[in-house]
């Protein structure tokens, strides 16, 4: 591990770029970007995610149709706000 990645994933969470499935089935930004579900549905058609992308600082979070396809990441008994 290089001194960037040790910085990178300092939390302990590495997330590659894996891209995202669109509804055609081809795959879409794959090496540049990676998108996460969210547990929040936004309707019936629509849920939250969560995006990372090369070229940005910042983390967006906007709904998306559920016809995509996006990572998942489970997380068991995590309190963000404990000591």
């Amino acid at each position: 591990m290089t001194d960037d990645e040790e910085i990178l994933n300092s939390s302990g969470f590495t997330l590659l770029s894996g891209g995202n499935r669109l509804p055609s089935n081809n795959w879409s930004v794959r090496g540049v970007s990676s998108t996460i579900w969210n547990s929040t549905e936004s309707g019936v058609d629509e849920a939250w995610r969560r995006g990372f992308n090369n070229s940005r600082t910042n983390i967006y979070y906007q709904t998306r149709e559920k016809s995509y396809g996006h990572s998942v990441r489970c997380v068991k008994n995590l309190n963000f706000y404990a000591k």
